[in-house]
């Protein structure tokens, strides 16, 4: 979900709590103006923060929640198609952080059902929020108190069987 509101909206409130899918949120542009934005908030949310292409958050981001993972990935100068427009347009925002995250969520998901097939609760464990975040966790270092999210720590491995077995010990 790429938007987000100062406060819940009930019906965005009614479709988080009938989903049955992993949920990402950007968490809101206003810099340390403002706290995360709703949805971002929500605890069936996975929040998204934002960071320039060297892994810096990004001065628009809201404060980090020291008792909480304050997820980022890039999300400066990202290259988008708009609408009435001839060319791609460099955009930057939470709001595309957002489904870069998820693209990547995506992707995990997809190695999963290839890879960890004789692992049925495994498998299942990483379909849901908590399961993506211990994934998303296994990628991450902190930078100024944000979890930068860094693919590669995962899955740049020459060793195929430590990504899979990393996958599993963080699923147990």
């Amino acid at each position: 979900m790429s938007f987000g509101f100062p406060n819940r909206i009930p019906a965005i409130e009614t479709a988080i709590r009938d989903a049955n899918c992993l949920m990402f949120a950007a968490a809101a542009n206003h810099g340390l103006n403002h706290d995360r934005a709703y949805p971002a908030k929500h605890d069936s949310v996975i929040c998204i923060h934002s960071t320039n292409g060297r892994g810096r958050p990004s001065g628009f981001n809201p404060p980090y929640l020291e008792q909480s993972d304050n997820f980022s990935i890039v999300g400066e100068a990202i290259n988008s198609a708009w609408p009435g427009e001839d060319e791609f347009m460099r955009k930057s925002g939470t709001s595309f952080a957002t489904p870069v995250a998820a693209g990547l969520a995506a992707f995990v998901l997809e190695y999963g059902a290839q890879n960890l097939q004789d692992e049925p609760d495994k498998l299942r464990r990483l379909r849901t929020r908590e399961g993506m975040k211990d994934i998303f966790r296994l990628m991450t270092v902190k930078v100024d108190g944000y979890h930068y999210i860094r693919p590669w720590e995962l899955f740049n491995r020459k060793n195929k069987e430590w990504t899979r077995t990393s996958i599993l010990k963080a699923l147990e």
